[in-house]
């Protein structure tokens, strides 16, 4: 079970459980489901609460409803469509890769921009493709997050994103934001609290305007979670992911992928 952090925080938490109970909207199998997904009652309630100004538990009910209606419009989490997503192929073009655990059970993904073709991307699959995708991609992150949730009987402390732009180019740093921002965007509206924090590292000074995109349709909250570093960042994921050896094995994994 996923615990409040204030008793301000369990009191909002009791009265959004209140409104959906009366509501009964999450009591059939879309909703069971989808609390399920998100890795329990509390643990979900506690993500979409958080992620609203000052607990709002109007906002936070309705955030939820427009997730679920979101879930039952694209089928998500139902066997054919995440088959249906690995069979569209968009997996192949994907630069992005799961890399293991933080020393703390926070989930990293690993980005290797220079690897994007964004263009391609649009060329071979459409948008109904992609979207199905990365809506996949999500849920395998919250099927990881419910592992370490089980492990450590407690709530996930979320993803670590690592960017890496090394040798990325203007043409492939500009389609690659526009990319991320639709990516982010999605995950800010229907995956809520998902990110502990995102580390951009060899970026280059063109980032300036790439980060302009980014940030546009990112809010002020998820901002803040970004580190940008012009190098390797050496010092900050030695401390993230537990010393030189357990990084040098992050990045084997995601070469291998």
């Amino acid at each position: 079970m996923m615990e409040a952090s204030s008793l301000e925080e369990s009191a909002a938490l009791d009265r959004l459980r209140s409104r959906l109970l009366s509501s009964g909207e999450f009591s059939n199998a879309p909703g069971r489901q989808m609390l399920a997904a998100y890795g329990g009652v509390d643990l979900c309630l506690l993500r979409f609460l958080r992620a609203q100004r000052d607990l709002d538990v109007r906002a936070a009910h309705a955030k939820l409803s427009a997730t679920l209606a979101f879930r039952v419009q694209n089928g998500v989490g139902a066997p054919e469509s995440m088959a249906t997503a690995h069979r569209d192929g968009v997996g192949d073009w994907w630069c992005g890769t799961f890399a293991g655990r933080t020393e703390d059970g926070c989930p990293v993904t690993y980005w290797r921009f220079r690897c994007i073709e964004a263009e391609q991307l649009q060329q071979r699959f459409d948008e109904a493709q992609l979207k199905r995708f990365y809506i996949a991609w999500m849920e395998r992150g919250l099927a990881v997050q419910r592992e370490v949730v089980a492990e450590r009987a407690a709530g996930c402390p979320g993803n670590v994103d690592i960017y890496d732009l090394e040798g990325v180019g203007w043409r492939q740093l500009s389609s690659g934001a526009r990319l991320l921002s639709g990516v982010l965007s999605v995950a800010q509206e229907h995956y809520p609290e998902n990110l502990k924090q995102a580390i951009v590292v060899n970026a280059p000074a063109t980032f300036t305007a790439a980060w302009r995109v980014i940030s546009a349709v990112v809010d002020k909250k998820t901002q803040e979670k970004f580190v940008i570093r012009r190098d390797g960042a050496d010092q900050v994921l030695g401390t993230l992911l537990g010393g030189g050896s357990r990084r040098a094995a992050v990045w084997s994994h995601a070469d291998l992928q």
